[in-house]
């Protein structure tokens, strides 16, 4: 699915897309990809990694901490713990 990241199952599907359980490759650390529903939207990708900008300023344990995030194949995927 995306370059880096070995895909072990899926978690769960729903509405905005699904989620899979995965390991990236090189720090071998479990991560959890969700990948979002197709959008043709260059806004859509910009607006997400703004949201995880600021999300990512805060610490807390009910807030998912974000790694990384990408596009292929005009869907975006987000990257977190």
């Amino acid at each position: 699915m995306l370059e880096g990241y070995k895909i072990i199952k899926e978690l769960g599907a729903g509405g905005f897309g699904k989620v899979y359980l995965a390991k990236e490759e090189i720090s071998e650390r479990l991560v959890a990809i969700k990948a979002m529903k197709k959008s043709d939207k260059d806004e859509a990708f910009d607006d997400a990694r703004h949201e995880i900008k600021i999300i990512s300023q805060f610490y807390h344990p009910n807030i998912v901490i974000y790694h990384n995030t990408l596009k292929k194949d005009d869907r975006i995927y987000f990257v977190m713990e």
